[in-house]
């Protein structure tokens, strides 16, 4: 049997409930990164949460990653796409950004999040970004 993925009748109905489920936590995790509220941002990481600059490093807890966002204190950044896919109990979002800091100017990056389930909710639980 193959499966044709780009016909797929689940694909856009899968891609449209992730998007509806998870862009309002999205939006609220943004706005708290925007206005570097660090410990608002950590609190929607699962407590067992991975942060990895692809390439370079990763940190492992809620304490490490609120460390890693005071780095980025001086440097604003926008998101410029978005796309949504889910499983049963994760949903993927796959995003490009922008930052721009007066040291660097502006940089163009990609981030990987996967939240995870946990009741009626969900947590990012692995998040891995680049810039360029």
């Amino acid at each position: 049997m193959v499966l044709d993925r780009k016909n797929s009748p689940l694909k856009q109905p899968l891609i449209s409930e992730a998007k509806s489920l998870l862009r309002p936590t999205f939006e609220k995790f943004c706005k708290a990164v925007e206005e570097q509220k660090w410990d608002e941002a950590v609190a929607f990481y699962d407590e067992e949460a991975a942060l990895v600059e692809t390439g370079k490093k990763g940190v492992h807890g809620r304490e490490a990653i609120k460390q890693e966002f005071l780095k980025f204190s001086e440097v604003a950044g926008k998101v410029l796409s978005e796309h949504y896919e889910m499983t049963t109990d994760f949903i993927t979002l796959n995003a490009e950004f922008e930052l721009t800091s007066e040291k660097k100017g502006v940089e163009k990056g990609k981030a990987l999040q996967i939240w995870r389930k946990k009741g009626d909710s969900y947590q990012l639980y692995h998040e891995e970004f680049s810039v360029a």
